[in-house]
């Protein structure tokens, strides 16, 4: 066999190429060989490529006689040809991270093309060397036996979505890597978010919803044959369209496909969406953006759009500066919480005498170099998950107030911390209160949460731990009360012990008669409901006054006193003042 595809020495020496035992190389590089003589024995199916410096395989340079072989090719049809050549499109990206990382010790599978076709799979080795001036990718490959084989169960499941059958995000990354090297290919990406999708499944299963996705993706695929289609999450998936450009005129093609009805089984649905969209442009150091690195900023953009409650976000190099931005300030925020940089100010809640029956406890971080606001780090502990630490590190510190200060225990108020939707929804909520209460020995009813109207968007789990709170003893407020989920079905299934009225609304009273009958309102529903009313912002002695004549219970804002320390706020108590409930 090997004379056969040997052939003629002459005809060889014709086309450059030197044969050395069972191996063939192209005589510019037969200098490869006497530097590393090893590999003319090696049994395995071995051939050599040369890098173009920067982590690009050029040419094969060399090939041994078990790779022709098991790939069915001659020598001359393989030296000379791009290194790429041989592998199969979906194992290019493997190929580009082994020559980023430096060296490959280990074997990878790999799949690669048969000269008939079909795909072969390998148990592949990389190693780069040098010869004088010139860098080398060895690679052995070790045949697994069965085209596919192995690698295609593996690809089955790391490739492809278990719920829908469609790609993933994983084979979409390879998809672009393939494509980035075809002269004059065009990409543009638009990722797609489906509105509400995750409470659909909670409610109907992850089988009907799977299903639901898979004919949503099959409507797109066929509506859009050119383009690749591929599910990245439960509720996202993503549209790579072969052109440079995407306009309004795209996005309302999208809109109209998902919004069409879904039928499955006896239910229908009806979907909304919100769309990331990234098209080619240079970045900002003037290189051209990879089609990889499209996809990353089509989901940025898509994720940027759900925050900011838009219908769809183009990327910018901005988004990217202030991810990076939020991410950096999350790393801060977390070495705060270690090192317990978080603490606490504390606003007085006074009655109709402006005697002190109260205060809220506000989450402060003393960090003099770099100063932050809470409405900074607040709204990015709750988007990136440090909200449950954070809300435990502030009814930490308001425990240790008061058990180690003598004024502020024998005072005997309570004090109000802010509880938010995701704190509520963390599984071990309710256990990690009671330990922290549990280790100070805080009597249940000196702490009062204060949780917004979003929490009974979901009457089912949060309210059972919000009656839990209160089975314990604690008081509950419902915190800038009109503004959110109105409803009076929670009076029904959890009543309130208190309400406070926004500031939004307190603001209006002298301006806006509007305003001012909400406010009354809220007064009236509160009282009729047993439940104590607080107002909040209340700045001007007009804002008090009104409030006081109206029957408002209690009152907080800067016409009494900003946030203040620990230390400040001793001077607003009087040792041995009588409980109050607000």
């Amino acid at each position: 066999m090997t004379q056969q595809r040997t052939g003629d020495a002459r005809t060889m020496d014709s086309f450059g190429v030197r044969q050395d035992g069972t191996f063939y190389t192209h005589q510019g590089f037969r200098d490869i060989l006497s530097a590393h003589c090893v590999i003319r024995y090696l049994p395995e199916a071995v051939y050599v490529c040369i890098e173009d410096g920067s982590g690009r395989l050029l040419s094969i340079a060399a090939v041994n006689d078990v790779l022709c072989r098991e790939l069915g090719y001659e020598p001359l049809e393989l030296l000379g040809q791009s290194g790429l050549c041989i592998v199969h499109p979906d194992g290019h990206h493997i190929v580009s991270e082994i020559c980023k990382q430096g060296e490959v010790s280990l074997p990878v599978e790999m799949p690669y093309v048969h000269r008939d076709g079909s795909a072969v799979s390998f148990e592949v080795a990389a190693n780069p060397f040098t010869v004088g001036d010139k860098r080398f990718w060895m690679f052995t490959c070790r045949p697994y036996g069965e085209r596919m084989g192995a690698w295609r169960k593996l690809m089955d499941r790391s490739y492809f979505d278990s719920g829908t059958g469609f790609p993933n995000e994983h084979w979409l990354h390879a998809k672009l890597m393939s494509l980035q090297s075809q002269k004059g290919a065009q990409v543009a990406v638009v990722a797609v978010g489906l509105n509400k999708f995750i409470g659909l499944r909670d409610s109907y299963g992850d089988e009907v919803m799977n299903e639901a996705f898979t004919n949503l993706l099959m409507r797109v695929q066929r509506a859009l044959p050119k383009s690749y289609v591929a599910r990245v999450a439960a509720d996202e998936f993503v549209v790579a369209l072969r052109t440079g450009t995407i306009d309004a005129t795209v996005l309302n093609f999208l809109t109209f496909l998902v919004e069409q009805p879904i039928r499955v089984r006896e239910f229908n649905f009806r979907l909304q969406a919100r769309f990331g969209v990234a098209v080619p442009d240079e970045s900002e150091d003037g290189t051209k953006v990879a089609f990889v690195e499209l996809l990353h900023q089509s989901l940025l953009a898509l994720h940027s759009a759900g925050e900011a409650s838009l219908n769809s976000t183009w990327y910018t190099p901005s988004l990217k500066r202030g991810m990076e931005e939020k991410h950096a300030l999350y790393f801060r925020l977390m070495e705060a919480l270690d090192k317990g940089q978080i603490g606490v100010a504390y606003q007085p809640k006074v009655d109709a005498t402006g005697r002190i029956v109260g205060a809220e406890a506000l989450a402060r971080w003393h960090e003099p170099r770099f100063p932050c606001s809470p409405g900074t780090f607040i709204p990015i502990a709750e988007e990136l998950g440090l909200i449950h630490k954070l809300g435990l590190r502030v009814l930490g510190v308001v425990c240790r107030d008061l058990v180690h200060n003598d004024v502020l225990a024998m005072a005997n108020i309570p004090i109000s911390v802010n509880c938010s939707v995701r704190q509520l929804d963390h599984p071990d909520f309710l256990r990690n209160v009671q330990a922290v209460l549990g280790n100070y020995g805080i009597p249940p009813r000196r702490i009062v949460f204060e949780v917004t109207e979003s929490v009974f968007a979901d009457s089912g789990r949060r309210l059972s731990v919000l009656q839990s709170l209160q089975d314990s003893g604690h008081l509950l407020a419902i915190d800038d009360f009109g503004t959110g989920y109105s409803s009076f079905r929670y009076f029904r299934d959890l009543a309130p012990d208190i309400l406070k009225i926004d500031q939004s609304f307190v603001r209006g009273i002298g301006l806006d008669p509007k305003c001012e009958i909400i406010v009354s309102s809220i007064i009236d529903l509160a009282h009729h409901l047993g439940a104590i009313v607080v107002a909040e912002g209340v700045e001007t002695d007009l804002h008090y006054t009104w409030l006081r004549e109206r029957g408002c219970d209690v009152f907080q804002g800067y016409r009494f006193s900003r946030p203040l320390s620990l230390h400040d706020i001793l001077k607003w108590l009087p040792v041995g003042s009588t409980p109050s409930k607000s």
